[in-house]
Order: C-alpha cells, then sequence, then structure tokens
C-alpha cells in the first residue's frame, strides 16, 4: 500500500458509538417485543433491488432519490428506498407459500440520494409493520393500536397521529374540478396547508400546475380541507362539498369503522386526529393514511404509512392482496428519546471482573459466568492483567458501576473483593455470596430496578389500606412507574435478576398490577418463574429496611402474577 487512506464516511450515513447504540437498541427492542405480541412475524429482504423494480412505485420525484447501482456498466440495479416496494415484491414471489392475512415486520436500513440535512440522512433505518391480504379496516385500526402501544412503551405522553384516506382527497378533487394530469401537483400543494399560509396553497392551486382552479373554488376546496374543532365537524364539512361523491363517502366510512374499532378497543381516541389536509407523499397509497407526530418535540413526523392495495398488484403478485402499514422512522425516533435524560439507560455492564494476574484469568472468568447466572452483566478486562490501576480507570471510563478482584488470598479463602467505583468502598464477600451483594450495591447506584422502591411500596400500602381508593391510586402508578418499568422489563437483563434482586419485585409488581403489559413477558420467561424462584423471593427480603413495604410489594406481585399465569 503507497500512502496513507484519509478515514471517511460518504456524507449522509454515520457511524454509531456505544451510548448511541445503546438508545437505538433499546428502542428496536421494545418495537420488535411490541410488533411480535400483535402477531407480526420478522423478514428480510436484499438491500439491493432490480430498477424496474423500485421505480414508477413511488412517484416520479421520489424515483429520482433511488440511488442506482452500476453493475457491469449497466446501471439496472438500485437500492431500496423505503421496505414496503420490496415487500410487495416480496409477497409477489412467495405469496402462495404465505398465510393470509400475512402480518409481517422488518427493521433494515433503506437508502436515499437526498441532500443531508438536520434530521435527513442517505442512509437509515426503518422500522416497518404491515399486514396483507385483508382489505378490512380492522387491519389499519390495528397498525394504530401498535403505534399506540408503542409511543407509551418508548415513554412518549403527548403525542398525537393524524388520519386521512386518498378516497376523500379524490372526492373532493372530483367535486371540484381539478383535472387529473395536475392532481399530483395539487396534492403536494395542499399537504403544505398546515404548513404553510392559506394564500400560498391558493396561489399553487389557481396556477397551471395546480388545475387554474377558479379562486372561488380553491377557498372553497380549502375551507373543506380546514381541520375544525373535531373530526366530526371536518367529516360534515366534506359531506356537504362533495356530496354526490361515491369515492368521499367511502373514504369517509372508512375513517369512522377505524376510529369505532379504536375506541371499542381502548376507550380513547383523543391521540387521533382527522387532518383532511395530510396527503403523504408516495403514489401508491389507497385509502387510510397515518403520521405518529410528538407535541412536545420539534422534530417532525416519527413515522407514517397507510393502505395500498394494489401495489402488489402491480408487481405480479395477481389481484386480492390488498395491504396497509406504517414505518416507524428511527432517526427521529432515537433523536427524540435522546432528549430525555434517561433515554441511554446507563453502561450495558454492571461489573469489570478484573484479572490479578495472567495464571488467574480462568479463575476470573470463572466468576464472571456465575453473575451472569445470576443476571447480572460482567465482563472481564481481556487487557494485559496486573495493574489494577489501569483495570479501574477503564471500569471508571466505561462508567461500570462495580468492579470485582480476585487475586491469590481470594482464591485461596474463596472470596472476591467488590469496589464500589462511585463511592470508592471496598469489601470482600465469599463468592457465593457476591452475586447478591452485588444487586444491594447496584440498588445503591441508581442501577438497579431497586431505585423504584421506597416511594412505589409507600403507594401499594397505601393501595391496600384504602381499597375504596384503588382505581386512582392504580392509575397514579400507571402515570408514574409504568414506562420506567416497562423499559427495564425490556432489557434482556431485568427478568433473569428475580432470584437474586429484592429491587426486581417491586417493578414487577408494577407491571403485574397491568396484565396485558406483562402477559407478553411471562409467556417469554415461564422458566424462571418456578416455586424455587418465590422461595429465593422471601430470603432476600430480610435486607429491606421496611419489611412491611417488602411484604406489600410480594403480595402485589404473586397476586397479579396468579392473575395472568
Amino acid at each position: 500500500m503507497t500512502g496513507n487512506v484519509e478515514p471517511r464516511i460518504f456524507k449522509g450515513t454515520r457511524d454509531f458509538l456505544p451510548a448511541e447504540m445503546a438508545v437505538r437498541s433499546r428502542a428496536i427492542g421494545t418495537l420488535k417485543e411490541i410488533f411480535e405480541s400483535f402477531g407480526f412475524v420478522p423478514i428480510e429482504t436484499p438491500a439491493i433491488e432490480f430498477m424496474d423494480i423500485l421505480t414508477g412505485k413511488t412517484g416520479g420525484e421520489e424515483d429520482k432519490l433511488i440511488f442506482p447501482l452500476a453493475y457491469r456498466d449497466e446501471a439496472t440495479l438500485g437500492l431500496r428506498y423505503d421496505l414496503t416496494v420490496p415487500l410487495s415484491r416480496f409477497v409477489a414471489m412467495h405469496g402462495s407459500s404465505l398465510p393470509m392475512p400475512f402480518k409481517r415486520y422488518q427493521i433494515q436500513p433503506v437508502w436515499r440520494a437526498d441532500k443531508p440535512q438536520a434530521g435527513r440522512f442517505r442512509e437509515f433505518l426503518q422500522c416497518d409493520v404491515d399486514t396483507v391480504g385483508s382489505a378490512e379496516m380492522s387491519a389499519d385500526a390495528e397498525i394504530l393500536l401498535i403505534v399506540h402501544e408503542a409511543m407509551h412503551k418508548l415513554g412518549f405522553r403527548r403525542f398525537e397521529v393524524e388520519i386521512n384516506d386518498r378516497k376523500v382527497l379524490k372526492g373532493l378533487m372530483d367535486a371540484f374540478g381539478v383535472p387529473e394530469e395536475s392532481r399530483t401537483a395539487a396534492s403536494k400543494a395542499i399537504d403544505k396547508l398546515e404548513k404553510t399560509s392559506r394564500e400560498e396553497v391558493l396561489a399553487s392551486l389557481t396556477g397551471p400546475a395546480g388545475g387554474s382552479l377558479a379562486a372561488e373554488a380553491a377557498s372553497s376546496l380549502l375551507d373543506a380541507l380546514s381541520p375544525g374543532d373535531g373530526s366530526g365537524a371536518s367529516q360534515r364539512r366534506i359531506e356537504a362539498a362533495a356530496s354526490g361523491s361515491a369515492a368521499a363517502a367511502e373514504g369517509l366510512s372508512e375513517i369512522r369503522s377505524i376510529y369505532s374499532i379504536i375506541e371499542s378497543a381502548i376507550g380513547d381516541v383523543s391521540w387521533l386526529r382527522f387532518s383532511p389536509s395530510m396527503v403523504r407523499g408516495l403514489d401508491y397509497y389507497t385509502g387510510p393514511i397515518f403520521e405518529i407526530k410528538v407535541l412536545d418535540a420539534q422534530i417532525g413526523s416519527l413515522g407514517g404509512g397507510g393502505r395500498y392495495d394494489n401495489l402488489i398488484g402491480a408487481l405480479g403478485g395477481g389481484a386480492g392482496r390488498p395491504a396497509v402499514g406504517l414505518a416507524f422512522g428511527l432517526e427521529r425516533v432515537v433523536l427524540a428519546l435522546s432528549e430525555r435524560a434517561d433515554a441511554c439507560g446507563g453502561p450495558s455492564t454492571d461489573v469489570l471482573v478484573t484479572v490479578f494476574a495472567g495464571d488467574l484469568a480462568g479463575d476470573s472468568f470463572r466468576f464472571a459466568s456465575r453473575l451472569r447466572d445470576a443476571g447480572i452483566r460482567a465482563e472481564v478486562f481481556v487487557g494485559e492483567p496486573g495493574k489494577l490501576a489501569r483495570q479501574f480507570k477503564h471500569a471508571d471510563r466505561k462508567g461500570i458501576p462495580l468492579t470485582a478482584v480476585i487475586g491469590p488470598d481470594e482464591k485461596a479463602s474463596g472470596h472476591v473483593k467488590i469496589k464500589d467505583m462511585k463511592t470508592g468502598d471496598q469489601q470482600t464477600v465469599a463468592v457465593e455470596d457476591a452475586p447478591r451483594r452485588m444487586c444491594s450495591m447496584l440498588d445503591r447506584n441508581d442501577r438497579g430496578p431497586g431505585r423504584l422502591s421506597a416511594e412505589f411500596c409507600g403507594l401499594l400500602r397505601k393501595r391496600l389500606e384504602n381499597p375504596d381508593q384503588r382505581e386512582t391510586i392504580d392509575g397514579e402508578i400507571k402515570e408514574k412507574y409504568e414506562r420506567q418499568a416497562a423499559v427495564m422489563m425490556t432489557d434482556s437483563v431485568g427478568f433473569s435478576r428475580i432470584t437474586a434482586n429484592k429491587g426486581i419485585i417491586h417493578s414487577l409488581s408494577i407491571l403485574l398490577m397491568h396484565a396485558d403489559l406483562l402477559k407478553p413477558v411471562i409467556e417469554r420467561h415461564k422458566g424462571h418463574l418456578l416455586k424455587q424462584d418465590v422461595d429465593n423471593l422471601f430470603a432476600v427480603f430480610p435486607t429491606v429496611k421496611n419489611a412491611l413495604d417488602a411484604a406489600v410489594a410480594m403480595n402485589a406481585a404473586l397476586d397479579g402474577y396468579n392473575a395472568v399465569a
């Protein structure tokens, strides 16, 4: 090799450091768990597709954003622009072997030859969830119920999902005489109604590109598209403006059906907002369309999607393959999560097991394995052995709260020396007692789930002593702790601490009081809830300062488990 190569990456792509990956991994893990709890299965498709598969599906402007690949001097291939077109090709090829309706999720990168800017990249990860083979609005409603659960599990409380229907837009354009050849441009102008001035949108609609509508007709069209005070008022305006339009009537009926299903399912549709001017840019949408927005963060849309009933057929998948889906834009989800102080969840390791000398490396690895069996994340220092000060510095730099040392004396006596990196305190304990002691120390370091203990147990006691107030207290517990407990339980470490960590009982009991949250977790971890595990829980409660709090937490946990077991 001659000369030095400058290390660099293509503009619009990124490297991710461990702290950033911690947030991304947590978000991806949460979404995967939710998708699977609704019965969706994962698939993957190639990054490279033939250009005739990719082009002509998303719209003329979007086709320009596809990265072409020159293969043997012919640009017949390209990088996928989204995951919906590859899914449609996948179903067209494999549909005969798939159960219908087919419910899939897919988490993979996509590429767009766009100009990079804040929050917009050339390579980014999409998290898609789609149902193929159902024209029923229950499929659309289920996608939105997934969004509702995902936003809550990710910790967002103030969000909304805008909803519209392409058939409503078609009916209005029919009613106001927008020419077919001008509808794409008119739709793009209408989509800006809530983002720019009414005058600018009117200018677009009355100009040649927007259909050269008469000023009065364009103004009446925008009046019909105004969001108003509620979805009912907006729908009544559209019905009046597009009276006689079968397309508009069908679109409004689909929206009402979605609202009705969701209200029956969870009793709350306040997070849905009918937005008749919302278009979404992709040409393949045929019915309901959706867009997710966080109300307390200026980051734009967190994702969107809709119904695309003709795309699979266009790729040779045959008739009768309606589909609906939504994509979470992980980059913006992570950006929103990163604004919260609790987003990263701390270091990925609980304990650094040092290596005192080369001939003691096996003992360090054996002890680390013991810790992992107890649900404690432990790593062994694999640099040059000895020089404990350097190993402690390594732990401090990584934010690892505890270190463990097994020297010749500790090995001979069956003990291990534990150091709290935050306080500097050290203690020597028997190897068999170390996991339990370390769990207690992790709780004091605000690393274990026991950080919820004091205030939460007070609420549990209040709930036990005041049966008539349980509904109110449950609401308070749900508001304060549901997200914290759910985040802890999605962490792979959480459930395996059940035999060693008093703190998990407090978080576990929170979830058990809301069985709908815990049931998929119980199913996934049945093996941990054996009788000996419950017996072990009693053994750790003497270390809890307030025995009453421990008893209340234990009762809540066992009562809740019996309810969902």
